[in-house]
């Protein structure tokens, strides 16, 4: 639900360079069961071009119950890896490689830009953590995901932020993101006149 919230500020307050894969579209099960991925590769391929004037792209991926954050440099042709749990790569290998062939297919029919030919990937290794034994993989993605498009200018305002924040315990953080999720459903879910209203 933060996409969709980040989703709409982007477009509210014009922030043209940050995209977002829908991470109900693509996830583990549409990337691995067949019944479902006939048709993944081609949907993929129209979020890379769609987005194709994005400087970052925002994939929250679902697996084995964990998320992560894939962003996707699209001028640089990388792509890093925000994980709470550092997890093994080889256990989101097919997203890896449903991406590189999606890639190798993007840079091949779309001729805008001059596109790196590979996707280097690499993981965050600065990335917030979440204790071990607990399930707030989620939070740290809405996180990631937040610091990405508000704090994205490297000012001193937004470095008294990341300051702040780290003096602040966990749950009053994840407090901080439930206020901003209750907002956005009192705001553009409920009310008959909000952008994700449905009657």
């Amino acid at each position: 639900m933060l996409c969709r919230l980040k989703m709409l500020e982007c477009k509210r307050d014009e922030i043209k360079d940050i995209g977002f894969i829908d991470p109900d579209t693509m996830h583990v099960k549409t990337i691995e069961e067949p019944l479902y991925n006939r048709d993944t590769p081609e949907t993929l391929l129209r979020f890379l071009k769609r987005q194709r004037d994005k400087k970052t792209i925002l994939w929250p991926y679902n697996f084995q119950f964990h998320f992560i954050l894939i962003v996707i440099k699209m001028y640089e042709g990388e792509v890093e890896v925000f994980d709470s749990l550092t997890k093994e790569p080889i256990q989101y290998k097919s997203c890896f490689l449903m991406l590189k062939s999606v890639w190798e297919t993007f840079i091949k029919e779309d001729q805008s830009h001059d596109w790196k030919p590979k996707l280097i990937w690499r993981a965050n290794k600065k990335c917030a953590k979440q204790p071990p034994g607990t399930n707030l993989c989620g939070y740290y993605v809405c996180e990631y995901i937040h610091r990405i498009v508000d704090e994205r200018a490297n000012n001193e305002r937004n470095r008294e932020l990341r300051r702040k924040r780290e003096k602040i315990g966990i749950e009053e953080r994840f407090k901080a993101i439930g206020d901003e999720l209750a907002g956005f459903f009192l705001r553009e879910v409920i009310p008959p006149s909000g952008e994700y209203h449905y009657a």
